[in-house]
């Protein structure tokens, strides 16, 4: 048996170096129905299907049917990644809401690890007692933040694998924390890294104000925000932090150029995923910054993802309003309208931006007049509040500051991480 193992094993290396030099079509797809056999032939053999799950980075508790691995191994060893990558995705979240116990596998699995490593702190950090702040603002403070904890990870010793001092964790300064950012925002317009810019539907006949926003265009005049260099060497340089870290926010903010939409809304390119969606009063916006590489988190991004959703659909249970994930699309929907859009980013695995959600927003600047908000035709928008008065709750209709509170709730036991009250951002 494990002569067979070796067999195996030593063929499928051979299969994956043979499909990475050619350039032979032919050759790279007899190559995949080699390893989709092997795939198959694991079915007998547990050992070689725990490898196979392994390299498709499948948790082995998924009821993954051996067809469907043969599936993602075919695209991803016969030269199709592309194909692969969407594939493995789709299964994800197919898997994620389906109706077997999968989800609470995922969410707990933390809570079934032997490993007695601590759970780093995460500080949160809140500036809904303060009223509104604008977009380029709270930007900002994502990437201030950011900038910081890259810096702390270049000067820690490569031999530190635990990117985390224990130490440090009634020092909310301290670099190396991670932090939840909540905001709500002044009425906005964003653009993913790779949004087609078509989706700002008001812009339609302006190539000139269209071009700002072109995924290709950059630098000063351009309605794309970009971390300035200048502010990464203050963070390393200046003593007092927090004096710092207001100055840097206050000059990137201020170093904004938008796009203005007919009513004077400002629209921006940054560089989360996805596409145009509009930030505005009434919404609660919830950017966590982890460190994906740190206990108990994952460095997979299409799993953060997922549980970035369930924190979501978590929060929802509490007022008894049923969120569902979407076989093609990112975001949390109710019905045929969606309810909360996602769109991450990460340097480093260290995740900035986040998810936006509706509860008593001003609806109508999700118009398709203006936008196609997350460029998805034919699907409209929905709120906690809208959900509520629907169905004849209006008295039950919660706060801002009352979801962000059952949010922080779900985030802790989601991830399984503690938190812990940070200064408020302003």
């Amino acid at each position: 048996m494990a002569f067979t193992y070796v067999i195996h094993t030593s063929a499928l290396l051979l299969v994956c170096r043979r499909t990475r030099r050619t350039k032979h079509k032919n050759g790279a797809v007899a190559a995949g129905r080699i390893v989709a056999c092997l795939i198959v032939v694991s079915n007998f053999f547990p050992l070689m299907e725990r490898l196979y799950r392994s390299m498709l980075r499948l948790p082995c508790n998924y009821g993954v049917s051996r067809i469907t691995k043969v599936k993602i191994g075919w695209h991803y060893l016969a030269g199709r990644k592309r194909e692969g990558i969407i594939s493995k995705h789709l299964l994800h979240r197919s898997l994620a809401s389906s109706s077997l116990p999968i989800v609470d596998d995922i969410k707990t699995s933390h809570l079934n690890s032997n490993e007695t490593v601590p759970s780093p702190v995460t500080y949160v950090h809140s500036s809904l007692s303060e009223g509104l702040i604008s977009y380029p603002r709270g930007w900002a403070w994502q990437q201030s933040y950011l900038s910081q904890r890259l810096a702390a990870l270049r000067n820690q010793p490569q031999n530190d694998s635990n990117h985390y001092v224990d130490d440090h964790d009634d020092d909310e300064q301290h670099p190396n924390h991670d932090r939840l950012l909540l905001f709500q925002h002044d009425p906005v317009y964003t653009l993913g890294r790779g949004a087609d810019e078509s989706h700002i539907t008001f812009l339609q006949n302006d190539d000139e104000r269209r071009h700002l926003l072109s995924r290709k265009v950059r630098g000063p005049g351009t309605a794309r925000l970009t971390f300035d260099e200048r502010a990464s060497r203050m963070i390393n340089q200046e003593s007092n932090f927090k004096s710092r870290m207001t100055t840097i926010v206050d000059q990137m903010a201020d170093a904004a150029c938008p796009v203005l939409a007919p009513d004077g809304t400002p629209v921006f390119r940054v560089e989360r995923g996805g596409e145009v969606t509009c930030h505005l009063p009434g919404q609660l916006v919830v950017y966590p910054l982890v460190n994906l590489r740190q206990s108990p988190f994952q460095q997979d991004l299409h799993w953060y993802l997922r549980m970035v959703e369930q924190v979501i659909i978590e929060t929802l249970k509490v007022y008894d309003i049923e969120g569902t994930r979407d076989e093609e699309h990112t975001g949390v929907w109710v019905g045929e309208g969606k309810i909360a859009a996602v769109g991450v980013s990460s340097s480093r695995w260290i995740t900035t931006h986040g998810f936006a959600l509706n509860i008593s927003p001003d609806l109508s600047l999700f118009d398709t007049s203006l936008i196609i908000p997350c460029g998805i035709e034919g699907r409209g928008v929905t709120s906690i509040e809208k959900v509520l008065k629907d169905r004849g709750d209006s008295n039950k209709i919660p706060s801002l500051q009352q979801v962000a509170t059952d949010t922080v709730k779900s985030f802790e036991t989601i991830f399984g991480v503690p938190t812990k009250s940070g200064s408020v951002l302003n």
